[in-house]
C-alpha cells in the first residue's frame, strides 16, 4: 500500500475474530508515580474489506473490543467501528490491573465484530507505558524569560481541577526554559501530583477560564528564618522572623523582587513577613513581585496605614488570613495581580478569625482589588470581614463613627477565586450594605464548595463573573435591599446548583438579567439544577426572585426545581416566552401545593425532573392577590384567626378553596390580617367564614396586588384584575359596622316581620357645626367621604374639644390599618371602611349628635369643613327611595334604593343578591 507495510487477515471464522498480541509482562508495572499510575497506550489502525453483516444483522462493522487475558478483563471504552476500505485508528489509555502485572505470560485480544465474510487489515499496533509528562506552556512566553537563571529555581503550578483539593499544588525545579515558546522543563521524573493520579494541569486548550497558574517562586535575594518556638498540635516551630515598617508616615517604602520564607511567628500580634504597621499615609510605598512562603502567620498585612501598592506577589503555603487589611480603618490601598495559593487555619489565636484563613481579608472596602487569584484556601478565597474599626485604629479621630460595612467599595475587578474548600468569595459575616451600590465586576471563582456567598448584604452588582463548577454557584439568603447578577455565566455539572435561592421581601429580593446556565442537566443517576428555591430562612413577607433575558444550553437544562414543601407559601416564577423549561410554552413554575393547584387544570402541569416539591404549568398565567380584612396582632406568638375565606371559580363551582389568613411575623409580633393567594386567570366569587363558629361574614375588605404595590409589571400573559373578584354573601343579610352577617335564617311567615330592613343610609354632619351649609346630609352606605372617630375614654393623641357636651373624645389622623395613609387622613371611604378603620384605631363612629356637638372638631385633616360619617341610621321614611320591602312600588329604578324597578312596579330589595365592597 505505497510502499506501507501492514498485516491482513482473511479467512476469519466468526464475527468476533480478531487479533491477538502477547505482553511482556517483565516491563508491564504495576501502578505506582514513576509510570504515572500503571497506565498504557494502546494505538492501532484498522480496515474491511467485503461484504457482510455484523453480528447484530446490521449492514455494519461493529466497534471492536479489547481484553486482557488471563484475567478476561474488558477495557473499558471502545473503538470506533470499521470502516470499508478508510483507516480507522483506536487510540485507547489502559491501566493494567494486578492480575496483568504479576502473570508470568498475558496477552491483549482484539474482538472485531466484522463478518468473517470479510477482511481486516491491521497497521501501526502499538502498546507503551504512558510517558510522564515533565513540560508545561506557559501562555505568556515572556513570563519564563527570567526563569531557570539558576539550577535551583523552582515554579509553582496551582491546582484547579475539580476534584482536586484546596492544598493540590505542586512545585517543581526548572531544568530548562525556552523563552521564545514559553516552553518550561523540569527536573523531576515524576507526574504533576494533584488529582486524577498524575494529570496534567488544567490549560487554556482545557478552558481558558480556569487554566492553572504558574508563578516563579525563586528570587535572586532570600530572606529565610530558622523555625522555633510553639506547637498547634500538628506542626511545631512555628515562630519565624518577621518584617516591619513601623509608625513612619510619609515615607515611600520599596520592597520588590525578594523571596521570604519561614517568617511569622504564629500566636503574636503584629509578627508577619511583611507588615505595615501604624504609619498612616504612606504614598508611593511598593511591595511588588516578592515571595512569601511557608509563612507561620499571615502574609502582607496593612495596618494603620494607608496609600500601599501591593503589586504581583506571591504568596504559597502560609497560615491564617494572607494578604489583609487589618484593623478595617486602612484606605486608598492597591491589591492588583497577587497570588495565594495553599493558605491554611491558623491554629493559635490572636483573637481574629484566622482559623478561618482567607487569602484576601477585607475589612475595609475603601480599597481597590484588581486581578487578583486565591488558588486554594482551607477555608475561603476572598473574604469581606466588614465589622466595626477595631485595635489601635479604633481609637483614632478620623475612624470615629465610621462603620466599614456601609462605605463605598473602590474597585474590585478582574479577579479570581478558585479550589478554595469552602467559598470563593463571601460577604458574610457579617455582611455588607453599602450606602451606594458596590460592583463586581469580573469575578472569577470556580472549584469552590461556593462560588459567592451573599447574606445579610445589600445593594450590591455582580457584573461578568464567571461561576463555574461550584457546589453552589451563588448561595442568595437573608439579605438586606436587592443585589443584581447580570451578564454572568454559570458552569456546573452532576449533583450543582447555579443560584440557590430564598423567600426574600421584594425590597431584598435577588435580581439575575442577561445571563447563561450550562451543564446543569439532570439525569437519573445525578442530580443538578440551575436555579433553586431553597428554604434557606425564609421569610414570612416575601417575593419572587426578578429574572430576565436567562438562557440556558440545551433542552434539557433543568432550569428551576422547588427544594421544599413550602405548604402555607406561594411559589411563582414566571416563564414569559418558554426558554426557561423544556416543554417550550411559557408559564409559571410553582409549588406543588393545594393552594396553589386547586383552580389550576392539572392536565396543564408536569414535574420537573428533581423538583420533589415543584411544578411547572404551560400556558397558564398566575397573579398575587392580598385580601386584608384586619385584625390580628399579638406579641410572641400567633394570633387567633377571625376569618377563613371561601374561593369559588365561576366558571367551574366544582373548583372551591378555603385559605387561611397569612400570618406575618414582623420583630415579636405576629400579624394576621390578610389572606395571601395565587390565582390564575378565572372569575371567582369570595365569601368567609367565622372562626371559629363558620358563620357566613362578609367583613371590609381591602384587595391589593402585589406587582402594583411592588411597582413590578404584572404577568405578561392575560390575568386576573379586580373585575374577576366578586365579594359575596347569599340573602338575606344584615349591614352593620363589623360588616355583613350573611345568610340568616328567614323565619316563618308572621303578621309582622321579625327582621327589621338592613341599614343602607347614615347621616353625614359637619366637621364643625358652624360649616357646610345645612350641617348634615344623608348618604348611602356604598357612596365614599371623609372619616373622622370618636371613643368614650381618653387615649394619647386623641382631643376632647372644650365645647363639645358628651363625654366624648376625637381623632381624624388615624393610622392603625395596614394600608393606611401616610398622614393617617381618609377623605374617601365607605360607611363599611369608615367602622372598620375607626374600630381598628380603638375607637368607633362618632354619632350625628356628637359630630354636631363638635366632638371632632380641630383633630385635623382639614375636616372641619368637610362632611363626615355618622354611626347614625336614617329612617326609611326620610330617605328619597324605597328599599324594595314588599308594599314598595315604583315607575322607575329612580324610584328604588337599588336602583332596579321589576316589571311588577315593585322595587328590587336592595338587600338582595350579590353586595360588592369593592
Amino acid at each position: 500500500d505505497g510502499g506501507n507495510q501492514y498485516l491482513t487477515q482473511a479467512g476469519r471464522c466468526c464475527d468476533f475474530s480478531g487479533l491477538g498480541i502477547d505482553l511482556d509482562t517483565t516491563c508491564a508495572d504495576p501502578p505506582s508515580a514513576s509510570n504515572n499510575g500503571g497506565r498504557y497506550r494502546f494505538t492501532m489502525r484498522y480496515r474491511t474489506h467485503g461484504d457482510g453483516t455484523s453480528a447484530a444483522g446490521e449492514n455494519s462493522n461493529g466497534s471492536p473490543m479489547l481484553q486482557l487475558w488471563p484475567s478476561g478483563y474488558n477495557v473499558p471504552g471502545k473503538c470506533p467501528p470499521a470502516i470499508d476500505g478508510e483507516w480507522v485508528t483506536c487510540d485507547q489509555i489502559i491501566t493494567l490491573p494486578e492480575q496483568i502485572t504479576d502473570a508470568a505470560s498475558a496477552s491483549m485480544v482484539i474482538s472485531m465484530s466484522v463478518h468473517p465474510s470479510k477482511s481486516i487489515d491491521y497497521d501501526d499496533v502499538t502498546f507503551a507505558a504512558v510517558p510522564t509528562s515533565h513540560e508545561i506552556v506557559v501562555s505568556d512566553p515572556q513570563a519564563a524569560e527570567c526563569w531557570g537563571a539558576r539550577p535551583s529555581d523552582e515554579v509553582l503550578i496551582t491546582n484547579s481541577k475539580s476534584s482536586g483539593g484546596w492544598s493540590d499544588q505542586v512545585v517543581k525545579t526548572v531544568r530548562s526554559v525556552d523563552a521564545t515558546t514559553g516552553r518550561i522543563s523540569f527536573a523531576q521524573t515524576d507526574g504533576f501530583g494533584g488529582d486524577d493520579d498524575g494529570a496534567s494541569p488544567t490549560s487554556l486548550d482545557d478552558d481558558l477560564r480556569t487554566a492553572s497558574e504558574v508563578a516563579w517562586l525563586s528570587r535572586p535575594i532570600v530572606f529565610e528564618a530558622d523555625g522555633d518556638g510553639p506547637s498547634d498540635g500538628t506542626y511545631d516551630a512555628l515562630h519565624g522572623g518577621h518584617l516591619i515598617v513601623l509608625h513612619t508616615p510619609h515615607v515611600a517604602q520599596h520592597l520588590e523582587g525578594v523571596e521570604i520564607r519561614n517568617f511569622g511567628q504564629q500566636g503574636i500580634l503584629g509578627r508577619y513577613p511583611v507588615h505595615f504597621h501604624m504609619s498612616g499615609s504612606v504614598a508611593g510605598s511598593v511591595v511588588r513581585k516578592n515571595v512569601v512562603r511557608e509563612s507561620k502567620q499571615r502574609c502582607v498585612v496593612i495596618h494603620g496605614s494607608h496609600d500601599v501598592l501591593v503589586e504581583d506577589n506571591v504568596s504559597f503555603d502560609s497560615y491564617g488570613h494572607c494578604y489583609i487589611l487589618e484593623d478595617g480603618g486602612e484606605h486608598d490601598n492597591t491589591f492588583r495581580n497577587n497570588l495565594g495559593a495553599r493558605t491554611r487555619g491558623q491554629g493559635i489565636s490572636i483573637g481574629s478569625t484566622d482559623n478561618e484563613a482567607s487569602t484576601i481579608w477585607i475589612t475595609n472596602p475603601n480599597n481597590h482589588f484588581i486581578d487578583n487569584v486565591c488558588a486554594g484556601s482551607q477555608n475561603t478565597g476572598i473574604w469581606f470581614e466588614l465589622r466595626a474599626i477595631r485595635g489601635a485604629s479604633a481609637g483614632l479621630p478620623e475612624n470615629e463613627g465610621v462603620n466599614p460595612g456601609s462605605l463605598p467599595l473602590y474597585t474590585f475587578r478582574g479577579n479570581t477565586a478558585h479550589s478554595n474548600d469552602n467559598k470563593g468569595m463571601t460577604t458574610y459575616a457579617p455582611g455588607y450594605c453599602p450606602q451606594t451600590e458596590a460592583l463586581f465586576e469580573g469575578i472569577s471563582s470556580y472549584h469552590n464548595g461556593i462560588g459567592l456567598f451573599l447574606h445579610g448584604t445589600c445593594r450590591v452588582r455582580v457584573k461578568d463573573a464567571y461561576l463555574g463548577f461550584n457546589d453552589v454557584g451563588l448561595l442568595y439568603f437573608a439579605n438586606g435591599a436587592n443585589s443584581t447578577i447580570e451578564d454572568s455565566t454559570f458552569v456546573g455539572k452532576c449533583g450543582q446548583t447555579g443560584i440557590s435561592l430564598s423567600l426574600e421581601p421584594r425590597s431584598s429580593q435577588v435580581q439575575v438579567h442577561s445571563t447563561s446556565f450550562k451543564g446543569y442537566d439532570y439525569t437519573d443517576d445525578c442530580g443538578g439544577s440551575a436555579l433553586a428555591i431553597d428554604s434557606n430562612q425564609p421569610k414570612s413577607e416575601y417575593d419572587m426572585p426578578v429574572l430576565s433575558n436567562l438562557s440556558f444550553d440545551s433542552s434539557a437544562a433543568n432550569p428551576i426545581v422547588v427544594r421544599a414543601p413550602f405548604e402555607d407559601r406561594n411559589i411563582f416564577v414566571e416563564d414569559r416566552d418558554g426558554t426557561m423549561n423544556p416543554s417550550g410554552f411559557p408559564g409559571f413554575y410553582l409549588n406543588d401545593a393545594a393552594h396553589m393547584t386547586a383552580f389550576i387544570d392539572s392536565d396543564l402541569c408536569s414535574s420537573p425532573i428533581g423538583s420533589s416539591h415543584g411544578l411547572f404549568c404551560k400556558n397558564t398565567c398566575l397573579r398575587r392577590l392580598r385580601i386584608d380584612t384586619g385584625c390580628c396582632s399579638k406579641k410572641f406568638e400567633s394570633p387567633s384567626l377571625d376569618y377563613q375565606m371561601v374561593v369559588t371559580s365561576k366558571t367551574d363551582p366544582d373548583k372551591v378553596f378555603i385559605y387561611d389568613k397569612y400570618i406575618i411575623q414582623a420583630g415579636l409580633w405576629y400579624q394576621a390580617n390578610q389572606f395571601d393567594v395565587v390565582l390564575p386567570l378565572d372569575e371567582y366569587s369570595v365569601h368567609f367564614l367565622t372562626v371559629p363558629d363558620g358563620k357566613e361574614m362578609l367583613p371590609p375588605v381591602t384587595l391589593t396586588f402585589d406587582d402594583e404595590t411592588n411597582l413590578d409589571d404584572p404577568p405578561s400573559c392575560d390575568h386576573i384584575t379586580e373585575a374577576s373578584i366578586d365579594f359575596v354573601c347569599p340573602q338575606p343579610y344584615v349591614l352593620s359596622a363589623d360588616g355583613v352577617t350573611c345568610g340568616l335564617d328567614t323565619p316563618s311567615p308572621t303578621s309582622s316581620p321579625t327582621i327589621a330592613p338592613a341599614i343602607f343610609a347614615y347621616y353625614l354632619a359637619c366637621g364643625v357645626s358652624t360649616g357646610c351649609g345645612g350641617q348634615t346630609a344623608i348618604a348611602f352606605h356604598q357612596e365614599t367621604h371623609e372619616v373622622r372617630c370618636c371613643r368614650d375614654e381618653a387615649l394619647s393623641g386623641w382631643s376632647k374639644y372644650s365645647t363639645c357636651p358628651y363625654n366624648v373624645w376625637g381623632e381624624s389622623k388615624l393610622t392603625a390599618m395596614p394600608d393606611s395613609p401616610a398622614d393617617g387622613c381618609y377623605h374617601a371611604e365607605t360607611h363599611l371602611s369608615a367602622a372598620a378603620i375607626c374600630a381598628a384605631n380603638n375607637g368607633r363612629l362618632c354619632t350625628k349628635e356628637e359630630l354636631l356637638g363638635d366632638c371632632t372638631k380641630h383633630t385635623g385633616c382639614g375636616h372641619d369643613a368637610d362632611l363626615i360619617w355618622s354611626s347614625t341610621p336614617v329612617e326609611e321614611s326620610l330617605l328619597p327611595c324605597t328599599l324594595g320591602l314588599e308594599s314598595d312600588s315604583c315607575e322607575s329604578g329612580d324610584d328604588c334604593c337599588s336602583g332596579v324597578c321589576h316589571g311588577d312596579g315593585h322595587c328590587i330589595e336592595q338587600n338582595t343578591g350579590t353586595v360588592h365592597l369593592q
